[in-house]
């Protein structure tokens, strides 16, 4: 048995009709020429290992010690007698394997010059290549008659497509014609199997960049020798990625996906550092999968997102490129659920939009949505008509037709990525210009908004009256920009509560700045007051 390698249970080889050998001196055997066939690695390079006999089978068996062998032959093939013999081929070859307690189970085959014979070889073999995971199968293709070992590529890449579980298959072929070629004494047993891992993993891969699914990957990585040995270490670790990514965006955990938790990084991150990672391998054992990991890449680096909280333009360009990936594998209901949520988060602060992460504050960001509400009105709730229509299955008065929740999943998408993000603003509404803020207060406030803009307090005619005061703070209100989460309201004082009543119904937390006063003396015995800002509060909810 080969070291890394499961027991194998099954060996499925083709009989063929040999030729008649062109050395006329050689040893003659069964209607087989006798042959030294040498078991090499992985890698390429020659074992001490080696088996003398007509049949390659017969090494094989020796080398990899089935329980049962199916042999695959037309009637003329299992037959065939050369002069001389006993037996025909097909019943000598199952005479060796037998006598070494391997079962033999006789495949008939057709010869296939028409198209339905070439279907029945094909369900011949498809037969002989399935069963339980836990198995393993050794494919010889050494004696396939004529197009034989063309097709049997179309029945490996079948069976590994269509079938949920299938054993761990390896492909194996005697290079007889290496004898000559290469002056050999022996013919090299060449490992065709990383030709099979590639359709594996390429089609694993392809299925996750076109619908976000696995697929059978991880466990065929995991499984012994399906990680090609000990050569692609790396690969455990890209599948391990791969799952952690799948997992999140089928479940549209947008934080875990995108910004990490406390002690690990996003799981776009992760996929992105682990394609790196086993780029090099796969260059060195599977060349042509590359390209394929170039598409996860760059898949991955478009939600690479450098951050703890979703604001700002770089994390709008990053949600609408979620968006878009949902979109393109077609799931409508997760593209319309991300640009909905995603225009909450980019009204900020951070502590909004920063799912799974300690400094997340749902409640506050269920007042920003009832500002979003507000602003956008009926643009906004028609988003969640679309997503609620998908989400309930249909099962609305008048639900939109496919086509048009299609259309409209692809269209918001689209309307995510012009969303206009000038990042959050903190209202200074005072008489004390923020440039004369002391450094603690400033700090204070940038750490809730991304920038401080001033707005003067209104002057208040001392005989203005309450219709007065509600117009003016309606204008002062229709003045703020839409950017704006935080305010610092301090004035008049039935002004500012007619302001921050207002500005809270908008989802604006309103805040005053405390101070502590301290008193120093100078040189010359004066008494000079300062004050020294502690913190803002918010103002109690009025509405």
């Amino acid at each position: 048995m080969a070291e890394g390698h499961p027991q194998v249970s099954r060996l499925v080889t083709f009989l063929g009709i040999p030729q008649k050998p062109r050395d006329t001196s050689a040893t003659v055997q069964e209607g087989y020429q006798l042959t030294t066939y040498r078991q090499y690695d992985g890698d390429g390079a020659p074992t001490e290992r080696t088996f003398e006999t007509p049949w390659i089978a017969v090494a094989l068996a020796e080398f990899f010690e089935p329980s049962e062998a199916h042999v695959l032959a037309t009637d003329e093939a299992w037959k065939d007698r050369p002069p001389g013999a006993n037996r025909g081929n097909g019943e000598a070859l199952a005479h060796e394997l037998r006598c070494r307690g391997i079962a033999v189970e006789r495949v008939p085959i057709p010869t296939g010059l028409s198209a339905a014979e070439l279907w029945q070889q094909f369900d011949a073999l498809k037969g002989s290549l399935r069963g339980p995971a836990e198995r393993q199968i050794v494919l010889d293709i050494t004696h396939g008659l004529r197009n034989q070992p063309f097709f049997t590529g179309a029945v490996v890449a079948f069976v590994s497509m269509i079938d949920e579980e299938r054993p761990n298959l390896r492909v194996v072929y005697g290079a007889h014609d290496l004898i000559r070629t290469l002056n050999l004494d022996h013919a090299p047993i060449v490992e065709l199997t990383p030709f099979v891992q590639l359709v594996d993993w390429t089609h694993d891969l392809v299925l996750f960049l076109k619908s976000g699914r696995l697929g059978r990957l991880i466990q065929k990585t995991r499984a012994p020798g399906r990680q090609l040995g000990k050569e692609w270490q790396n690969g455990t670790k890209l599948a391990q990625a791969l799952e952690t990514f799948a997992k999140d965006l089928q479940t549209i955990r947008t934080g875990s996906l995108l910004l990490g938790t406390e002690k690990k990084p996003s799981s776009a991150r992760q996929l992105l550092e682990a394609v790196e990672r086993a780029r090099a391998d796969v260059e060195t054992h599977l060349p042509p999968l590359a390209d394929v990991l170039d598409r996860i890449k760059f898949m991955a680096q478009k939600l690479a997102f450098e951050g703890d909280a979703l604001v700002g333009a770089t994390a709008r360009d990053v949600l609408a490129n979620l968006a878009r990936l949902y979109v393109s594998m077609g799931r409508y209901i997760e593209a319309l659920t991300t640009v909905r949520e995603s225009l909450i988060s980019l009204q900020g602060p951070a502590e909004i939009a920063a799912p799974g992460l300690p400094h997340y504050d749902h409640d506050r960001r269920l007042e920003t949505e009832q500002h979003m509400r507000r602003r956008l009105g009926r643009i906004f709730d028609s988003i969640g008509q679309f997503r609620n229509d998908l989400d309930h299955a249909g099962y609305q008065k008048q639900p939109a037709p496919a086509a048009t929740l299609i259309k409209e999943a692809d269209r918001w998408t689209n309307e995510l990525r012009k969303h206009q993000c000038h990042g959050t603003v903190f209202g200074n509404i005072s008489n004390h210009p923020s440039a004369e803020w002391s450094e603690e207060q400033k700090k204070a406030a940038c750490v809730l908004a991304d920038c401080v803009r001033d707005f003067p307090f209104p002057e208040v005619p001392p005989d203005a009256d309450p219709g007065w005061i509600e117009a003016a703070a309606a204008a002062f209100e229709d003045s703020l920009p839409p950017e704006t989460t935080h305010a610092l309201v301090q004035g008049e004082f039935t002004l500012t509560m007619a302001l921050v009543k207002r500005l809270q119904e908008k989802g604006i937390r309103c805040l005053a700045a405390t101070t502590e006063r301290a008193v120093e003396k100078t040189e010359d015995g004066r008494e000079v007051r300062a004050f020294r800002f502690v913190r803002f509060r918010e103002y109690p909810k009025l509405t």
